[in-house]
């Protein structure tokens, strides 16, 4: 629909209120000539009962539909491992039935999740850890599989937990802010996900880029900015 969109959102605190509940909640919001500024026209509605910060969406493989990906618990049991993927195939005739993937286990609900622009690739973070899980995804059936552990340290005895994530518009870099240990000092950091010059003897995959005194939420808007440039300058 040209008029009709979906806002999504995560809720992960529990509440006395049953509207606030944790999990993925969405709006509809209609934004038309009768509404130029948009109008919300449905209460939240709940579609999963657990869930992280961690969501994101790319499209599907046939170019139209988009999948939402969300991260969780398998249910609303308190207490339970974050370790499942939940997947929504969405098109013009709404929510497709959902695609329950379990895989790596997060220890804090804190982090992001982005899906490469080519749709083969989802990171992880978890601000609890010091590194960030890379998925293979097809985005054709939903599959997620596991294709390695990044770990986010740039120097020895410096460990760097990761916060903001994001692919570069060709999907060949990933770009991702962290903190060092408890220093307050967050980091922009890049990881090359391919050897652009393989008979290069000193490659460097990973370094640090931008290091600053500055909240790891408004250091993440960096991300953007440097997924953004011209993806063959470094």
């Amino acid at each position: 629909s040209n008029e009709v969109f979906y806002v999504f959102f995560t809720k992960t605190a529990t509440s006395t209120n049953p509207v606030y509940a944790p999990g993925v909640y969405f709006v509809e919001v209609e934004i038309s000539n009768q509404f130029p500024l948009g109008k919300v026209t449905t209460n939240p509605i709940r579609i999963r009962e657990s869930s992280t910060q961690q969501i994101t969406a790319v499209h599907h493989a046939d170019g139209k539909s988009i999948w939402l990906i969300t991260f969780g618990a398998l249910n609303g049991i308190p207490d339970a491992p974050f370790n499942t993927f939940n997947l929504f195939k969405i098109d013009n005739s709404g929510f497709a039935s959902k695609i329950v993937s379990i895989r790596e286990e997060l220890t804090s609900n804190t982090g992001a999740m982005k899906a490469s622009s080519d749709g083969k690739l989802i990171a992880v973070s978890d601000l609890s850890e010091t590194n960030i899980d890379l998925y293979n995804f097809n985005n054709e059936t939903g599959e997620i599989t596991l294709n390695r552990k990044i770990f986010t340290d740039t120097a020895l005895f410096a460990p760097k937990h990761a916060y903001g994530v994001e692919f570069s518009a060709d999907s060949k870099r990933l770009y991702y802010t962290a903190e060092i240990g408890n220093s307050g000092i967050s980091t922009l950091n890049q990881f090359l996900l391919e050897n652009p010059n393989p008979s290069n003897p000193i490659f460097q995959e990973k370094r640090e880029l931008i290091s600053l005194t500055l909240n790891l939420f408004l250091c993440s808007i960096g991300i953007e900015v440097m997924r953004q440039l011209n993806p063959t300058k470094r």
